[in-house]
């Protein structure tokens, strides 16, 4: 027992040393974790002080223009001679700028006669002297100046690929920290409308921060007189340097081209209209214009071969063979303004040149008189109209023609105006209603001074004549009077819309080369069946290249080879080529299903496949890469043409093993017409049944609904009073949903996908057309004339692009908790509200949208919401503000057109914030932007910076606190957060914080309304017919 006990106080001994370790490791474990924290966060310091330094550094080393040298520009040519005085000229110019400026200097003269080997020449001459770099622009035309402002942000690091825009400031921004001499050549300046970036370049703010001095050197066919005017800078020098000698050399080449086309067979026809070309706008010549005219030209011959079939399509040929003209597009001649004046300088008498002009009228009148024109609108019925304008135009491109052959009558104007003695030939009627037809489209286009001036003219014109009309004929000549009612204005304005290209094939292509095409396709063949299929694509590739036009089948052919590949994108940029010239053939379908399902795109890949079914009921059987892939979904696939049939597949279950497959459940098909759902037959026990008083409520899932057709409008499904709840995954296409007292909502964990589908709902009380609750997309649809808002987004995602929202009694599109929004290259207009967005959503992006005629605002941001973000759209005609930002919210907004709304551009109250930058904000009724303090807590005041902001009537920018959050000539009265906020504000000013506004061009504003300078008259008119009164003058 002894022993026992022995051993026992032994390991007693033993146990307590072995904690007393332990205890003296574990402190020294906490101590090691201690220390190991503490390198741990000095580790995170010392990395973020580095992360500072570094970033100071680097700008540092651009402030103190540690910026790498870059001479780029061609290469000088050894055989450059007979130019030193013109190089002396320009070194002369440039030579005597101050040293923090930028000096501009161009080079004018016709093309081809050496301008950008001067300047390269130049460059090259005083490189030492611009050792701050040497810097090469394209002004050729908006892509090519895009592509080179890109080549030169890859050297200084500053490309953004999303914003082109931002691209060109940032690299700007860096060239102006430059401190010693640099120089840009800006090369090939001659397009007639400068892009606004290169209007950036030429006259930005960013000029006015140069640390050092800068030359810009330009190269143009302009005119010295227009270039001045055109960059719009005192400082700019033009150097018309040899343009005298050249320009007779290049005239004279131009001149043996007219002598080719008039000693051409029927070449004196080609001529006539060439020198009647000389008055018109050059961008774009109709192939209309080639007529008989009216009054019908005096020459016979001319009048019946342009009446001819093959006739104008002849002089339209001569014309660009002789490389006079260039073809642009919808049958349109362009036509340098250089040509234009060597044909009017041509003239071998001013009596020619009258004839010439009087021609030129005579062809506009006539293609005026034979397109729709406003001269058939009844202006009342528009005015009395309830509805919004924009929601009764019936066809956006109904007076696009006209508004393109108004372009011509505004250039006849211009050089009617120059002449100092009017010819007694002009002053016919036909003359008074073109001029009538300018100050029409300046009244649409709000450019109400020329609008005064050009009617005042038109009548001018008819009294010159000493001839009376009658009332009708003054009538007939003017049908409208003038300013047009705001209503009439707009329903023009919203019908000049560029009309859709249509895709159809080249009838008259080449065939010669058709045998070659079908043996290398035949080559093709034999090497995809030997399986070389890399041979075969090659040879697929060549037969198409062989000829314009070639048999849709080698595109399927090539597809297929790219699945076989797995080159699916490949495969489904060939099916889609395919679908664009035949859009409803079976084969096309399949080549599209086979991709999709290549690339993981199962539902859609499922859609195509049964589109293929339903015009080839075999597919599935007969076609052997869908007896492979697609083996499952005919069985799926449910074909209906009545309402009786689609009620029924609605209803019909889908089996546990179809639900767990990939496909979808079913996929329902629906050939063109009206369609009720009628669920009186069905018990409410139905498990398809929600009971949502007072409404049935019917879930629908795992299901395509799919129209056959490719119109939204061929398939109208009516669900009545019916709520449509989506369940996990739900898509349709081709589709109208037409509800009285129900909707469509989905729940928190659906996905669902709309293409080409449009909805409407008649419920004027709380239920929305589609509540999101889930994942939604949505792909060129359209939410129209709906008595609730359009699409809401709560605690969901939606996904818009290309969507039309129009008509609505309540906001187009309404985000609120927790919503996420992405929406672009939409329209939303005639509703309430375009986009209201409210109570903290999570984030919405709206890009490259036109959001127009709407009752109260544009965008309506309020209750404590931010992550909004505006870029690249069209905010406009709203008959309050353009963007409203309220109640403590914020957006951002950037690249945006904002004009002509009722009230203000941009405006924020009640502690609303913004930021603002490269915005075009004019013509708004109330001021440009309105941007108040805000108060303590609530944020960093609001940005406004490098905007332009022009032609509003009121302020540019307003940056006190407004006691009125609206005009003072409506009927609307101040809201009780506006007044409540003022009056804090006179309280305690200094706990405000005002907007940051810089770099700022603000013009024309707080007076009457006007696009441009007033024009001088050339003939006053003692009663003014725009007015209506006595003129004053």
């Amino acid at each position: 027992m002894e022993t026992l006990h022995s051993v026992h106080q032994s390991f007693n001994k033993e146990i307590q040393n072995l904690q007393k370790i332990q205890y003296a490791m574990g402190k020294d474990i906490e101590d090691i974790k201690v220390e190991q924290e503490s390198l741990s966060v000095s580790y995170r310091m010392t990395s973020q002080q580095v992360e500072a330094l570094e970033n100071q550094v680097a700008k540092l080393s651009i402030q103190n223009k540690d910026v790498r040298y870059l001479f780029m520009l061609p290469d000088s040519t050894e055989w450059f001679s007979d130019r030193e005085l013109e190089l002396e000229n320009l070194h002369s110019l440039l030579r005597d700028a101050n040293e923090h400026e930028v000096k501009i200097a161009s080079v004018c003269g016709l093309g081809g006669n050496g301008k950008t080997s001067l300047d390269a020449e130049y460059a090259h001459r005083w490189k030492d002297f611009y050792d701050g770099g040497v810097f090469w622009f394209s002004g050729e035309d908006e892509l090519m100046f895009a592509n080179s402002v890109d080549d030169l942000a890859v050297f200084f690091g500053t490309l953004l690929d999303t914003s082109p825009d931002r691209t060109l400031v940032k690299t700007l921004e860096v060239i102006s920290k430059i401190k010693k001499p640099w120089l840009i050549v800006l090369d090939d300046m001659d397009e007639y409308n400068l892009c606004s970036n290169i209007g950036m370049l030429l006259s930005g703010p960013w000029k006015r921060r140069v640390k050092g001095s800068g030359h810009i050197l330009i190269t143009t066919r302009r005119k010295p007189k227009i270039m001045t005017e055109t960059i719009r800078a005192q400082d700019a020098s033009s150097a018309s340097l040899y343009q005298t000698r050249e320009r007779l050399a290049v005239r004279t080449t131009w001149l043996v081209n007219f002598e080719y086309i008039k000693k051409s067979k029927n070449g004196d026809y080609a001529v006539r209209f060439l020198h009647a070309c000389a008055f018109f706008s050059p961008t774009e010549i109709q192939q209309e214009l080639i007529n008989r005219g009216k009054p019908p030209i005096g020459d016979d011959a001319y009048r019946d071969y342009v009446d001819a079939p093959l006739g104008s399509s002849h002089i339209f040929k001569l014309l660009t063979d002789f490389s006079l003209f260039k073809k642009s597009k919808r049958s349109s001649l362009a036509v340098h303004r250089l040509v234009q004046e060597v044909v009017r300088e041509n003239f071998k008498s001013d009596d020619e040149k009258v004839l010439s002009l009087i021609d030129a009228i005579s062809m506009l009148s006539f293609a005026f008189s034979k397109c729709p024109s406003p001269d058939d609108l009844l202006s009342g019925d528009i005015a009395k109209h309830q509805d919004r304008i924009s929601n009764i135009v019936i066809n956006p491109s109904l007076f696009y023609p006209w508004r393109k052959f108004c372009l011509h009558a505004q250039e006849i104007l211009s050089i009617i105006n120059s002449f100092h003695l009017l010819d007694e030939r002009i002053l016919i009627p036909e003359t008074a209603k073109i001029v009538y037809d300018c100050a029409l489209d300046f009244n649409i286009s709000n450019k109400h001074v020329e609008a005064r001036h050009s009617v005042n003219f038109a009548h001018k014109i008819i009294s010159l004549r000493r001839v009376c009309l009658t009332k009708v004929d003054q009538k007939t000549l003017f049908p409208h009077e003038l300013p047009l009612p705001e209503s009439v204005r707009r329903y023009i304005f919203y019908s000049y819309t560029t009309p859709a290209d249509s895709c159809t094939s080249d009838k008259n292509a080449r065939t010669r080369p058709e045998a070659k095409m079908k043996q290398l396709h035949a080559q093709g063949n034999i090497y995809f069946n030997s399986g070389n299929v890399h041979k075969a694509i090659e040879f697929c590739s060549s037969a198409m290249a062989v000829a314009s036009s070639f048999d849709l089948k080698i595109l399927c052919d090539r597809a297929l080879a790219y699945i076989n590949l797995h080159q699916y994108r490949d495969a489904l940029a060939d099916s889609e080529k395919y679908l664009l010239q035949r859009p409803v053939c079976w084969l096309g379908y399949a080549m599209k299903a086979l991709a999709l399902h290549g690339l993981n795109m199962i539902w859609d890949a499922s859609r195509f496949a049964a589109l293929a079914f339903c015009h080839n009921q075999n597919v599935f059987r007969d076609y052997q890469p869908f007896i492979e892939t697609f083996s499952a979904l005919e069985r799926r696939i449910y074909i209906c043409n009545c309402s009786t049939l689609l009620t029924y597949f609605l209803f019909k279950p889908v089996s546990d093993s179809q639900a767990a497959s990939e496909i979808p459940g079913k996929i329902i098909e629906i050939e063109p017409g009206d369609y009720n759902v009628n669920v009186d037959h069905y018990p409410m026990t139905s498990p398809f049944f929600i009971i949502r008083l007072p409404y049935f409520a019917l879930s629908i899932d795992d299901c395509i609904f799919l129209g056959v057709d490719n119109s939204k409008s061929s398939v109208v499904v009516r669900f009545n009073e019916l709520v449509c709840i989506c369940g996990r995954q739900v898509m349709a296409a081709n589709v109208s949903f037409v509800f009285t007292l129900g909707n469509w909502e989905n729940q928190p964990r659906s996905i669902t996908t709309w293409l080409n589908c449009a909805f409407t709902s008649s419920l004027e009380e709380s239920q929305d057309t589609f509540l999101s609750w889930g994942t939604d997309t949505f792909r060129n649809c359209s939410f129209e004339n709906s008595q609730s808002p359009g699409l809401t987004v709560i605690a969901g995602t939606a996904d818009v692009e290309k969507c039309v929202f129009s008509g609505g009694e309540y906001s187009g599109v309404h985000v609120s908790t927790c919503g996420i929004l992405e929406i672009k290259e939409s329209k939303l207009h005639g509703n309430e509200t375009g986009i209201y967005i409210t109570n903290a959503p999570t984030a919405c992006n709206i890009t490259n949208c036109e959001i127009f005629d709407n009752k109260w605002n544009g965008i309506c941001v309020t209750e404590y919401t931010s992550n909004v973000r505006v870029e690249n759209c069209r905010i406009y005609h709203s008959d309050r503000h353009g963007i409203l930002v309220d109640k403590s919210s914020s957006v951002s907004a950037s690249n945006n057109k904002v004009f002509e709304n009722g009230w203000l551009g941009i405006a924020t109250i009640t502690n609303g914030r913004c930021t603002l930058s490269n915005n075009k904000i004019y013509g708004n009724k109330s001021g440009g932007v309105q941007v108040v303090p805000v108060g303590p807590n609530k944020g960093m005041p609001s940005i406004v910076e490098f905007n332009e902001i022009f032609d509003n009537r009121g302020h540019g920018i307003y940056c006190e606190m407004m006691v009125e959050d609206t005009p003072r000539d409506t009927m609307v009265s101040v809201s009780e957060g506006a007044f409540e906020q003022s009056m804090y504000y006179n309280r305690n000013p200094k706990q405000f914080q005002k907007a940051k506004c810089r770099e700022n061009i603000c013009y024309n504003n707080d007076s009457t309304f006007s696009s441009t300078a007033p024009i001088e008259s050339r003939i006053d008119a003692d009663f003014c017919f725009y007015c209506r009164k006595k003129c004053s003058k």
